[in-house]
């Protein structure tokens, strides 16, 4: 899939299913909050989600969680330079400056394509970039 994101072109990849399986695990805390706001037919129950349940298990994710989904996640995309792709990062090293919007929406990317069969039900991960800019 191909995407733009904050006027750079993005390729996302696949993810092994054993990085998809733990980049899944990682987030159970989070799509549990967000699925607390579903009905029984998988649908939202409520026009809005409740955004403090979902900023509590944000935080609660512990920090070394959140750089593996982050950098596992980033390991299947490729950004458009110079009319070639390039790895997003690679070798451990992120090869591009990015802004946490950006991050956010390359990882939600990932995420959306290599897991969202799994969480088919669940709400959009974008929500996050849009509570980050309101509390901004």
């Amino acid at each position: 899939m191909e995407v733009s994101i904050n006027g750079h072109e993005y390729s996302i990849g696949k993810l092994s299913a054993f990085d998809q399986f733990h980049v899944a695990r990682r987030l159970a805390p989070l799509l549990a909050a967000a699925a607390g706001g579903l009905g029984p037919n998988g649908k939202p129950a409520a026009e809005e989600l409740d955004p403090s349940a979902i900023l509590a298990a944000l935080s609660a994710i512990k920090d070394e969680d959140v750089e593996f989904i982050f950098n596992t996640c980033l390991k299947a995309a490729e950004r458009r330079q110079s009319g070639a792709w390039a790895k997003v990062r690679r070798d451990g090293t992120t090869m591009f400056e990015l802004s946490l919007p950006e991050l956010l929406q390359v990882c939600a990317k990932v995420f959306e394509v290599n897991l969202g069969n799994f969480t088919s039900g669940l709400p959009s991960l974008s929500v996050l970039e849009g509570m980050l800019k309101a509390k901004a």
